[in-house]
């Protein structure tokens, strides 16, 4: 396989017309020109990832895009949706096209990151992206699988905070070090 780096190249356009997209080949220094079309998608089992293109008026931008020896040529352009479509080409034009679902991307807050001995803290999920699975840790040897779960941190410390959360993309873990700060509680006596 043949990777070629096309970070800062804009090497395919889209024609409007003719709702085409093309690859500049005098731009990858290829023998070949590769021409496709978005048309009707069909979910191909097992995809390879090769390539992610971004698509800004009529232009794909390409981080890189992969050729294999037998004349494949594996594509994919970001969706606005809910996936990434790609497209599987060889030099006939589109084999095989669908989309593939990225993975979530995990984020949260908590309702405080500090305080006394028992210190209560609501953890809230700001992840992003389609998610089936929700997996916290606290730093304190407890989890959870709620997706806002509350926790009680019982003793002094310093505690990070793990979530992990998964969907039919993969998934994403967030950690966020030295999230958590739990002082002693003190008894003060009035007279």
């Amino acid at each position: 396989m043949k990777m070629i780096d096309l970070t800062k190249k804009r090497c395919i356009k889209y024609d409007r017309r003719s709702r085409r997209w093309s690859i500049d080949t005098d731009k990858l220094n290829l023998d070949k020109e590769f021409r496709f079309h978005i048309g009707q998608a069909r979910f191909l089992e097992s995809p390879k990832t090769l390539v992610i293109l971004k698509h800004s008026d009529d232009e794909l931008w390409l981080s890189a895009i992969a050729i294999d020896n037998i004349d494949f040529c594996v594509v994919f352009a970001k969706d606005p949706g809910n996936g990434t479509n790609y497209l599987l080409l060889d030099k006939r034009g589109v084999e095989d096209s669908g989309t593939v679902t990225e993975p979530p991307v995990a984020g949260f807050n908590a309702s405080t990151n500090h305080g006394r001995a028992p210190l209560i803290v609501r953890f809230s999920d700001k992840s992003s992206g389609e998610i089936t699975g929700w997996l916290w840790d606290f730093g304190d040897g407890t989890t959870s699988k709620l997706q806002n779960p509350y926790h009680i941190y019982l003793k002094p410390g310093t505690y990070s905070v793990t979530l992990t959360v998964s969907g039919p993309g993969g998934y994403d873990t967030l950690i966020i070090n030295n999230c958590i700060e739990v002082e002693q509680f003190r008894f003060r006596w009035w007279k």
